[in-house]
């Protein structure tokens, strides 16, 4: 399989796990907070940014990451405060965002499908 087709689907896992965790609290709240909580995800923002990794823009990879780890800290430490109840959103939500944290950093197709916008930009 080409690079090139092999980082696209490689986005295509990061983009379903990252909308998937930042979903999944507007779907199912009581798994995260009770009744009476509030809490939100960044879903324009992350759908921002994905776009912008699909359309090559490079420095949409590095707020991911950015954006992706501290949202995995915000969920490692939901998961360690020791609280009754309300767990299973953070343990659902903890290894989509470790999948697609380890996806964008150790990815070398996506880097170098990153950096063909340079190249061609360069010529």
């Amino acid at each position: 399989m080409p690079s090139k087709q092999r980082a696209w689907w490689l986005l295509g896992l990061v983009a379903a796990c990252l909308l998937l965790a930042n979903a999944l609290p507007a779907w199912q709240k009581l798994w995260f907070v009770t009744e009476t909580g509030r809490i939100s995800s960044s879903n324009t923002l992350t759908a921002l940014l994905l776009m912008g990794l699909y359309l090559r823009w490079h420095p949409a990879r590095a707020l991911l990451i950015i954006l992706t780890g501290l949202s995995l800290l915000v969920t490692v430490f939901a998961l360690s405060y020791p609280h009754p109840g309300h767990m299973l959103g953070y343990a659902i939500t903890a290894p989509l965002h470790l999948v697609a944290l380890a996806v964008l950093l150790f990815s070398t197709d996506i880097r170098h499908y990153l950096a063909g916008r340079q190249r061609s930009a360069q010529s």
